[in-house]
């Protein structure tokens, strides 16, 4: 297996974790995965599909872990630890690959089987190899604790698991009235500054505060209550150095974000490049529902100031740019809002084995 060699005894952190990850389930003979989360990207959903001999024992939190993604790994062995076990939580992230020639790679340490976890987060974890003497011993300890926990592991009830799923959304949020007719219109929202790993993310402001926002927050007008010359004018005064066609952008998405219909549904997402790759990850943080009202917050620099409130629906998930554009039909999403159908939103959430729910 090459490419191994170079990972044992080795740290792993942040941005690398996915990449060793996934080339050792390419090409493993046998894989065992203790993780208290589960909630894979597409593409890494698809990996695990083609893992050999493969062995998911996650924790019992089916408000996190996706029954529908669990449901997709048909030749694999999955159990779950419930939450109230004798033996505590599971927390563990575990990763035991048996290679071709024999020998066997772990990885240990604080990356969940998310994609979030592999490619998002700051994370550290330590890849051993039996290879090494000084790991055998360790790794033969680390492969009776795995045996020890699957035993007390239970086979998942995937019915109730996908109820827990699809009520997730109203446990912690806004509860709302259902309904069976279609939104008056479908965006998609891109909450970052750019499209780049390092873009800056508004998203943690609009699931405290419960909104969906814009940016250019140094125009100092509301714009629920001026007309496009006076908003023109704001934006003019706001950023002088703008290009005359930035401005008009900046009017007319302004506009755009104060006029969504009450009730529309808003994807709110990462963007990506019309040059992205098509394997790049995009992450898809919810769903929103609009909700009556602008509300137009102090000027904060960097702070996006012109706010819908919304009731959101968490997803914490990823899909790739290749899935996204063929889902949209849209081969970049750089724009700060992007008018969409609903056979394309709900084509997202049907990509992410999921029901919109707010």
């Amino acid at each position: 297996m090459g490419g191994v060699a170079s990972w044992l005894m080795q740290f792993i952190t942040s941005g690398e974790i996915g990449k060793a990850l996934t080339d050792v389930l390419g090409n493993a003979e046998s894989v065992r995965v203790a993780s208290a989360f589960f909630s894979p990207g597409s593409k890494t959903l698809s990996t695990l599909k083609l893992t050999k001999n493969l062995t998911l024992i996650i924790s019992e939190e089916f408000t996190i872990n996706n029954p529908n993604s669990l449901e997709q790994l048909t030749s694999a062995v999955v159990r779950s630890v419930p939450t109230g076990s004798k033996d505590g939580k599971l927390h563990a992230k575990v990763f035991i690959a048996e290679l071709p020639d024999g020998s066997d790679w772990v990885l240990i340490g604080s990356a969940n089987l998310t994609d979030q976890g592999l490619f998002f987060n700051q994370e550290a974890c330590v890849a051993l190899a039996s290879s090494i003497a000084a790991d055998a011993a360790v790794i033969a300890d680390i492969k009776l604790w795995f045996d020890e926990l699957f035993k007390r592991s239970r086979a998942i009830d995937l019915a109730e698991a996908k109820a827990i799923w699809s009520a997730r959304s109203r446990q912690k949020l806004t509860t709302v009235t259902k309904t069976d007719k279609a939104a008056p219109a479908y965006f998609a929202l891109k909450s970052t500054e750019g499209s780049g790993p390092d873009a800056p993310r508004h998203w943690p402001m609009f699931e405290y505060e419960r909104v969906i926002a814009i940016g250019w927050e140094a125009v100092a007008v509301e714009p629920s209550t001026v007309n496009d010359d006076e908003l023109w004018a704001a934006v003019d005064a706001a950023y002088p150095d703008f290009k005359h066609g930035s401005k008009q952008f900046a009017v007319r998405t302004i506009r755009d974000f104060v006029e969504i219909p009450t009730g529309s549904i808003v994807m709110v997402c990462h963007g990506y490049a019309s040059n992205a790759n098509e394997d790049n990850l995009v992450h898809i943080y919810a769903f929103a529902r609009v909700d009556d009202g602008l509300v137009s917050t102090p000027f904060v620099p960097g702070v996006w100031r012109f706010r819908r409130p919304a009731t959101l629906q968490i997803v914490d998930a990823t899909l790739t740019v290749g899935v996204m554009r063929r889902l949209l039909g849209a081969g970049s999403l750089m724009q700060t809002l992007h008018k969409l159908s609903q056979r394309a939103i709900e084509a997202v959430a049907d990509e992410l084995g999921i029901h919109i729910d707010v």
